[in-house]
Protein backbone atom coordinates (compact mmCIF):
# COMPACT_ATOMS: atom_id res chain seq x y z
CA UNK A 1 0.00 0.00 0.00
CA UNK A 2 1.00 3.37 -1.16
CA UNK A 3 -0.87 5.18 1.68
CA UNK A 4 -4.15 5.62 3.14
CA UNK A 5 -6.62 8.61 1.36
CA UNK A 6 -9.25 10.01 2.80
CA UNK A 7 -12.38 11.02 0.48
CA UNK A 8 -14.66 13.14 1.25
CA UNK A 9 -17.58 13.63 -0.84
CA UNK A 10 -21.86 13.53 -0.39
CA UNK A 11 -21.52 11.93 -4.00
CA UNK A 12 -22.19 7.72 -3.47
CA UNK A 13 -20.82 7.65 -6.76
CA UNK A 14 -18.01 9.77 -6.86
CA UNK A 15 -16.78 8.15 -3.80
CA UNK A 16 -16.83 4.73 -5.20
CA UNK A 17 -14.93 5.89 -8.77
CA UNK A 18 -12.40 7.43 -6.92
CA UNK A 19 -12.27 4.35 -4.64
CA UNK A 20 -11.05 2.21 -7.60
CA UNK A 21 -8.63 4.17 -9.03
CA UNK A 22 -7.61 4.66 -5.87
CA UNK A 23 -7.06 0.67 -5.06
CA UNK A 24 -6.18 0.73 -8.70
CA UNK A 25 -3.03 2.30 -7.41
CA UNK A 26 -2.22 0.80 -4.37
CA UNK A 27 -4.21 3.29 -2.04
CA UNK A 28 -6.28 2.67 0.60
CA UNK A 29 -9.62 4.61 0.01
CA UNK A 30 -11.09 5.90 3.57
CA UNK A 31 -14.80 7.09 2.58
CA UNK A 32 -16.64 9.92 4.63
CA UNK A 33 -20.10 10.83 3.32
CA UNK A 34 -20.08 14.37 4.61
CA UNK A 35 -17.70 16.67 6.28
CA UNK A 36 -18.29 16.01 9.58
CA UNK A 37 -17.90 12.61 9.38
CA UNK A 38 -14.26 13.57 7.13
CA UNK A 39 -13.45 15.72 9.85
CA UNK A 40 -13.20 12.70 12.45
CA UNK A 41 -11.99 10.37 9.70
CA UNK A 42 -9.21 12.69 9.53
CA UNK A 43 -8.70 12.59 13.35
CA UNK A 44 -8.94 8.97 13.45
CA UNK A 45 -7.50 7.56 11.00
CA UNK A 46 -4.32 10.17 10.07
CA UNK A 47 -4.68 9.48 6.29
CA UNK A 48 -1.69 10.73 4.25
CA UNK A 49 -3.88 13.27 2.31
CA UNK A 50 -7.52 14.41 1.36
CA UNK A 51 -9.57 14.48 -1.30
CA UNK A 52 -12.64 16.67 -0.40
CA UNK A 53 -15.48 17.82 -2.41
CA UNK A 54 -16.44 21.70 -2.06
CA UNK A 55 -20.07 21.53 -2.66
CA UNK A 56 -21.27 19.42 -0.07
CA UNK A 57 -24.97 19.84 2.59
CA UNK A 58 -24.01 20.91 6.10
CA UNK A 59 -20.37 21.86 6.26
CA UNK A 60 -19.00 22.49 2.62
CA UNK A 61 -15.61 22.06 1.81
CA UNK A 62 -14.11 25.28 2.46
CA UNK A 63 -15.73 24.64 5.72
CA UNK A 64 -14.60 21.38 6.70
CA UNK A 65 -10.83 22.61 4.97
CA UNK A 66 -10.71 25.84 7.74
CA UNK A 67 -11.49 23.03 10.26
CA UNK A 68 -8.93 21.12 9.48
CA UNK A 69 -5.98 23.62 8.62
CA UNK A 70 -7.18 24.96 11.90
CA UNK A 71 -6.72 22.01 14.05
CA UNK A 72 -3.09 21.28 14.94
CA UNK A 73 -3.54 17.35 14.67
CA UNK A 74 -4.92 17.61 11.12
CA UNK A 75 -3.21 20.72 9.78
CA UNK A 76 -0.24 18.75 7.62
CA UNK A 77 -2.70 16.96 6.14
CA UNK A 78 -1.82 18.00 2.28
CA UNK A 79 -5.47 18.35 0.84
CA UNK A 80 -6.68 18.77 -2.84
CA UNK A 81 -9.97 20.17 -3.39
CA UNK A 82 -12.48 18.10 -5.47
CA UNK A 83 -14.76 21.23 -7.74
CA UNK A 84 -17.49 21.38 -10.64
CA UNK A 85 -16.23 24.68 -10.69
CA UNK A 86 -12.83 26.14 -12.71
CA UNK A 87 -13.35 29.46 -11.69
CA UNK A 88 -10.20 30.56 -10.83
CA UNK A 89 -11.37 32.91 -7.68
CA UNK A 90 -12.50 29.67 -6.33
CA UNK A 91 -9.36 28.24 -6.95
CA UNK A 92 -7.71 30.79 -5.05
CA UNK A 93 -9.89 30.62 -2.39
CA UNK A 94 -9.04 26.98 -2.00
CA UNK A 95 -5.16 27.62 -1.62
CA UNK A 96 -5.60 30.99 0.33
CA UNK A 97 -7.01 28.75 3.02
CA UNK A 98 -4.72 25.83 2.39
CA UNK A 99 -5.30 23.54 -0.14
CA UNK A 100 -2.54 22.08 -1.37
CA UNK A 101 -4.11 21.62 -4.72
CA UNK A 102 -7.28 21.01 -7.00
CA UNK A 103 -9.30 18.70 -9.39
CA UNK A 104 -12.24 19.71 -11.27
CA UNK A 105 -14.61 17.59 -11.91
CA UNK A 106 -15.10 14.87 -14.29
CA UNK A 107 -11.67 14.19 -13.45
CA UNK A 108 -9.34 11.90 -15.73
CA UNK A 109 -8.17 9.21 -13.55
CA UNK A 110 -4.31 9.35 -14.59
CA UNK A 111 -4.46 13.29 -13.00
CA UNK A 112 -6.13 12.63 -9.93
CA UNK A 113 -3.36 9.97 -9.16
CA UNK A 114 -0.55 12.72 -10.88
CA UNK A 115 -1.47 15.21 -8.67
CA UNK A 116 -1.85 12.95 -5.43
CA UNK A 117 1.29 11.88 -5.78
CA UNK A 118 2.71 15.01 -6.39
CA UNK A 119 0.80 16.24 -3.15
CA UNK A 120 2.15 13.48 -0.98
CA UNK A 121 5.96 14.13 -2.02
Amino acid sequence: MTGKILVIDDDQTILEIIDGVLDANSFQCLKAIDGEKGIAAAKTEKPQAILLDRKMPGLNGNDVLKQLKNDPETKDIPIVMLTGENNISDVAKFLELGAQDYIVKPFNNENLITRLKNVLN
